[in-house]
């Protein structure tokens, strides 16, 4: 096969192509070892962000010491701790990574989290702008709200399976200073966001938390979104909802959004309290409604229905974009077909699939008066899309002709980030 020099291609051209392959680790090795040229774009996607095991730390002080300019490519880290034990030693590392912004704990299952540990990496890097702490881990209230306040340069808080233990009311330090900067909090199967909220409120410090992630899989999720809701709704302009149920979704109720565990497993009334609603969030400028539904996108799964019906809380006059993204079990593998315990392999629906949403209801909400300023409805899937778009000509003409809807294709791994 013949070679072509590198020299001989624009810059751009060889950037061009080494973003094509950012996902391809192997690739953009030996790219980095074929030439000097793509050494820095292929460097740059290869180490932009790592997860590593603690063991691990070693290997990339290594890499630094060999090739110094590396520590500038890094910007962020997640470490995988197995258990805690002398958070200097085991954080040193950080001093090298002076491009460094976002910085992840994964920590011990079922352990406390550290809060000696968060100390370090905010001495480490007081200019840190993302934090992620992952579960599963214990940690109180006090705690959690003592170990953000060190850091003040956060723009971003992001929680999966932390457990938050609530002492009594009068023991949670509210009163620290809260964070200045903060832009965004996440949180999946952990019920911090709505002490982190409620801490923002207390010092008036809500209107800068501008995007709100939460992930809803049973009713206590939905609890923590409405609680969360109370003390922010009023403040944010993004909101990115993730349902991930463990059973059906059905909008008949309501407590329609909550009700996502098999009926025999929990009955309506342990979803009292938890009345999961969008209407508060009365300045929202762009609204992501993400599903991943271990059924087909046939007419049968009855959790599709649930979507006209969530859409239909939203009511914000500055409301200008809404993106659903649809993951489901496409069947790829027909010998899933065979077995009761195969793994559902879910990957983003096809276009032509979608053709099974109540269009005919989705069409009357973006037209009607709560809904009437939304300029582009985007749909995220897969496949061909001719034959969604003919079927929105003849069953939607009103929504069709003001082209509000766009198809956006996605691929799998972008999908697997978020459920």
């Amino acid at each position: 096969m013949a070679l072509i020099r590198t020299a001989q291609l624009p810059p751009e051209l060889i950037d061009r192509i080494l973003d094509y392959l950012h996902k391809d680790r192997r690739a953009l090795a030996a790219c980095a070892l074929a030439s000097h040229v793509m050494l820095p774009t292929s460097r740059y996607h290869r180490f932009r962000e790592l997860t590593l095991h603690l063991r691990q730390v070693s290997t990339l002080v290594s890499l630094i010491d060999s090739a110094p300019n590396l520590a500038l490519a890094i910007h962020s880290v997640c470490v995988r701790f197995k258990d805690w034990a002398d958070p200097k030693q085991e954080l040193e590392f950080l001093t090298r990574l002076g491009a460094l912004s976002s910085f992840g704990m994964i920590t011990p299952a079922y352990q406390r989290v550290s809060v000696e540990h968060l100390a370090v990496v905010a001495s480490h890097i007081p200019t840190l702008t993302s934090l992620f702490l992952c579960g599963p881990g214990v940690i109180t209230a006090p705690l959690l709200l003592s170990g953000l306040s060190l850091f003040r340069s956060l723009q971003e808080v992001r929680l999966h399976s932390i457990d938050v233990h609530f002492p009594p009311e009068p023991d949670v330090p509210y009163d620290l200073t809260p964070l200045p900067s903060l832009r965004r909090l996440e949180s999946r199967a952990s019920d911090g966001a709505p002490l982190i909220s409620r801490w923002l409120q207390v010092h008036s410090a809500t209107p800068g938390l501008l995007s709100l992630r939460h992930t809803i899989q049973d009713p206590r999720d939905a609890i923590q979104f409405d609680a969360t809701a109370v003390f922010c709704a009023s403040a944010v302009k993004n909101l990115d909802i993730v349902f991930v149920p463990e059973g059906r979704m059905t909008g008949e109720q309501k407590f329609s959004s909550t009700m996502i565990v098999k009926t025999h497993l929990v009955s309506p009334d342990a979803l009292r309290g938890s009345e999961f609603s969008l209407s508060s969030f009365s300045v929202l400028e762009t609204c992501t409604l993400r599903f991943a539904f271990g059924e087909m996108c046939v007419a049968q799964n009855e959790s599709l229905r649930s979507i006209p019906t969530i859409l239909s809380q939203l009511s914000s006059l500055l409301l200008r974009t809404i993106t659903i993204s649809l993951v489901v079990d496409n069947v790829e593998d027909l010998r899933s077909l065979n077995s009761e315990c195969a793994v559902r392999n879910l990957s983003p629906a096809y276009f032509e699939d979608m053709r099974v949403l109540d269009w005919t209801a989705i069409e009357q909400l973006l037209m009607s008066e709560n809904l009437g300023w939304v300029q582009a409805l985007v749909l995220e899937g897969q496949g061909k899309r001719h034959l969604l778009e003919s079927h929105l000509q003849n069953c939607c003409p009103a929504l069709h002709s003001r082209r509000l809807v766009s198809l956006v294709t996605v691929d799998k791994e972008d999908q697997d980030r978020w459920w």
